[in-house]
């Protein structure tokens, strides 16, 4: 569990008091986008997030990232939203959505797990430096990158690089945090595959691990293909190729 801030732009004009618990987020927002020069930044009004009411919506999903919207100028909080889920289809970025949706979106919730909790998770949030972020968690400082600031998980395949033609191999999945060792975490994970036959298209991993069978019926020595594995609204994150003997 992590807390960044990135304070780079001066033109953001907005600063927060997080408090930050495992079923409850509080945010209290300061707006400094139409108040001049020198006075105090408004008050935004309080969003409360509960982590009861969030698993309960249908957009709650293993490995999402949860964006909590501004309108600075109008002074307005929204509620948050799963951006995996959303952009699915268009693939859309922070950035991205923030100009689709005409918004800015300057706290990222991200979540590993369906099983999560708020202190599983990993926050970025984008402040004026000198309106800045005060929080009830220790805070880390990290600059932009024009990728997500987050210590996300991955997926590993272990399976052999050879499989014979109409053969049958077991391969074995493992959930890894971000320093690469095993997160005890029971996600469902969904394969894909280029060519060959998955029976099981999903995966539920129980304490970080699970395994699947992959066959290479219909393909002849020389063939290869390739599985993937990766979550409901997240696809992709591991992959392996199999060549066919």
């Amino acid at each position: 569990m992590s807390v960044y801030v990135c304070s780079y732009n001066p033109a953001i004009k907005s600063g927060f008091d997080l408090q930050i618990e495992a079923g409850r987020i509080a945010i209290r927002g300061r707006n400094a986008c139409n108040v001049a020069e020198g006075e105090a930044p408004l008050a935004m009004p309080e969003l409360v997030i509960d982590l009861s009411a969030l698993k309960a919506r249908r957009d709650w999903s293993d490995f999402a990232l949860w964006l909590v919207g501004f309108n600075y100028r109008d002074n307005r909080v929204f509620a948050p939203f799963n951006l995996y889920a959303v952009s699915a289809g268009s693939k859309n970025d922070p950035s991205q959505q923030a100009l689709t949706d005409g918004r800015s979106y300057s706290i990222h919730i991200f979540m590993p797990t369906a099983d999560s909790t708020f202190l599983d998770a990993s926050f970025i949030v984008y402040v004026h430096p000198q309106i800045g972020l005060t929080c009830n968690l220790p805070v880390a400082e990290k600059a932009w990158t024009g990728q997500p600031l987050v210590d996300r998980p991955s997926l590993a395949i272990d399976a052999p690089l050879e499989i014979l033609s109409g053969g049958t191999v077991s391969c074995v999945l493992r959930l890894l945090d971000h320093k690469g060792k095993v997160l005890k975490k029971s996600p469902d994970v969904y394969l894909e595959t280029t060519a060959g036959y998955l029976p099981r298209l999903r995966v539920p991993l129980t304490a970080g691990r699970g395994d699947f069978p992959v066959s290479a019926l219909g393909l002849a020595p020389g063939d290869s293909f390739k599985v993937k594995a990766g979550f409901k609204h997240y696809s992709g994150v591991a992959e392996h190729v199999f060549q066919v003997v």
